[in-house]
């Protein structure tokens, strides 16, 4: 039956009439149609208008090569690809008017303007006090979730913002859709200062949690009377993407990692990084709460020991975080706590320091007054920042990935070199990176150990509390089920 899906649709006609059919009257035998490619944009040489053809309707795009052309293609193909590769019904008369309430871009000033003030945390010097203005006021700096927003809006100022002008009131969930379609494929956008960005697909959950930022801006905006209520009621009906139901990737699982496999890369490490692992292995804490522990912030009046963090995520939501120390975290971190009750316990300079000074004892021959020269004159060149006081973030997921490259034999052809041709350069940092996913793991997967640890020892809600995460659905996705026990009990009673 499969190989009669590809035979000429002809009619087949035999003497006898009870045997007369044709393969075009059985649709379940008709081959499945080629899809459809992606219409390109054209230009006309004559007029230098851009267009583009789209279910044989040619569709105008404006003065070719300008970004307001480029966006109309973008609009254009992306709302023919949520509409199912069908180009939506032509807009009624008057539907190109000049705009009479407020449009998207309007929206995007007025919101970002907010953002700016609101997604902000106070800014901090090298010692982690809070910096404050000539006036008292506290200085402040954006927040990640500043950032996230403002990459939601540049794909939405493109389409829909800049020179179309379209109104708010006309936004609803064609548009919304049009928009999520742009996100989930590879292009490029322009900012609003005319910067081209290049960006690939973005994956499934990425894009669901963008485009509920972006719901949450018209949901502001009707706050503000910039937009109808009825149309933010409208937005809020668009579900979000369905694993395997859309062209969106989907997004690389975070797994813990294995206990020997992280302990693997201590010897690699300075001596700060190998015990902040052993501690994040342990107590599931967030890296950036492991980079600002402080002696002051430990209360070791009782055991266990308590650490309260001077800052971390859910504080603006009110909810007060302490991490329970015990017998092996508070063994890892004695020899840290001699210090300045105020000093940070983990110090990239302090491994700056004692790296060098390991070199210096095994060095085999005496230094030399020119070396000590050129050394001086190499200090003073030097435009490179000096190691701060405490990690942050990034520079403990830079620690950890260096001592993987160490610690699991990186091919030496990957490693980045001073001399390599730009071309090169690209090629090696490619390799790299595929080295590193196959290879390679970050501080995340640590807090995924630590909570699959917590939860298989003392339950699900030990490990909530551990976390410090609101709800138990959230602690889920850290912390892995125990499915050697499952398979325990089968063996046993199965």
């Amino acid at each position: 039956m499969l190989g009669l899906a590809y035979l000429p649709v002809w009619d087949v006609r035999q003497r006898d009439t009870e045997f007369f059919w044709t393969v075009q009257k059985n649709p379940s035998l008709t081959p499945m149609p080629r899809p459809k490619s992606t219409p390109t944009y054209c230009v006309h040489k004559r007029t230098g208008r851009a267009f583009v053809t789209v279910d044989g309707r040619q569709v105008p795009l404006g003065l070719a090569n300008t970004p307001e052309s480029l966006a109309a293609y973008d609009r254009t193909i992306a709302a023919w690809l949520a509409n199912g590769r069908k180009l939506p019904e032509e807009q009624p008369p008057g539907a190109n008017r000049l705009p009479t309430g407020p449009t998207v871009s309007v929206l995007i000033e007025a919101f970002w303007a907010h953002a700016t003030r609101y997604y902000v945390t106070p800014a901090r010097d090298a010692a982690g006090n809070p910096i404050t203005n000539e006036d008292g006021t506290p200085q402040t700096e954006p927040s990640q979730e500043q950032e996230s927003y403002r990459q939601a809006l540049i794909p939405l100022r493109w389409l829909y913002g800049g020179s179309v002008k379209m109104e708010t009131a006309r936004f609803g969930c064609p548009e919304l859709e049009a928009l999520r379609e742009a996100m989930i494929r590879p292009g490029e956008w322009r900012t609003a200062a005319g910067k081209v960005i290049q960006h690939g697909a973005w994956c499934r959950t990425y894009t669901n949690r963008q485009i509920g930022r972006v719901k949450h801006v018209f949901a502001w905006g009707v706050t503000k009377k910039l937009v109808p209520a009825a149309v933010h009621a409208e937005l809020q009906l668009l579900p979000g993407l369905r694993r395997g139901k859309s062209a969106a990737p989907e997004p690389r699982p975070v797994k813990a990692v294995p206990l020997a496999r992280a302990l693997a890369i201590v010897p690699h490490v300075s001596r700060q990084v190998g015990v902040m692992i052993q501690v994040q292995l342990v107590t599931g804490m967030r890296s950036t709460e492991l980079c600002i522990m402080r002696p002051c912030d430990i209360d070791r009046s009782a055991k266990p020991w308590v650490y309260r963090p001077m800052f971390h995520k859910t504080q603006d939501h009110d909810v007060e975080r302490e991490i329970p120390l015990g017998p092996k975290v508070r063994k890892l971190i004695a020899p840290f706590l001699k210090r300045d009750p105020k000093a940070f316990l983990f110090s990239p300079a302090e491994a700056d320091a004692r790296r060098k000074a390991d070199a210096r004892k095994a060095r085999e021959t005496h230094v030399q007054p020119s070396q000590v020269l050129r050394a001086k004159n190499a200090a003073k060149r030097k435009h490179g920042r000096a190691p701060r006081s405490r990690y942050d973030r990034g520079s403990y997921y830079r620690a950890v990935l260096h001592g993987c490259e160490k610690a699991f034999n990186m091919p030496a052809d990957f490693q980045w070199d001073r001399k390599d041709a730009p071309a090169l350069r690209t090629e090696k940092a490619r390799k790299r990176a595929a080295w590193q996913r196959e290879h390679a793991w970050h501080p995340h997967q640590a807090r995924h150990r630590g909570a699959t640890d917590a939860r298989k020892g003392g339950g699900l809600e030990v490990a909530q509390i551990l976390l410090g995460h609101s709800n138990t659905k959230m602690t889920q996705r850290y912390a892995e089920a125990d499915v050697e026990k499952t398979h325990e009990l089968m063996e046993r009673v199965g």
